[in-house]
């Protein structure tokens, strides 16, 4: 019951996220990416159930012609290899992300322009 990304345009997006995790100290949070996504398709970020949790994202095309989300809710560095850290841990581009919550299990967030 994950939650899952959907790259509804005709390039390739790269999606990172972020999700409460307890064993983060400070504040609580945990991000992770990046998530390489073809055109048209779809890919899981979060494998446990994603009912009622908020989560956190960013995503950008190659050249970050497009970015999401329109919405900036908080910002948070993030480096620009793959990575799996606590919110507060420093080092990369300082990004704005977006806050969403998931009202089903399974979850899938459309990106589009």
């Amino acid at each position: 019951m994950p939650l899952h990304f959907r790259n509804d345009t005709g390039k390739t997006i790269w999606v990172a996220i972020a999700y409460r995790d307890d064993r983060c100290t400070g504040s609580k949070w945990r991000k992770e990416g990046w998530w390489k996504i073809g055109p048209r398709s779809s890919k899981t970020v979060y494998s446990e159930s994603a009912k009622n949790k908020t989560f956190s994202f960013f995503a950008h095309d190659e050249g970050y012609n497009h970015t999401w989300p329109k919405r900036v809710d908080a910002y948070t560095e993030l480096p620009n290899h793959i990575f799996d850290r606590c919110w507060d841990e420093p080092g990369g581009e300082r990004r704005g992300m977006g806050d969403f919550t998931s009202h089903a299990s399974d979850y899938t967030m459309e990106l589009y322009f």
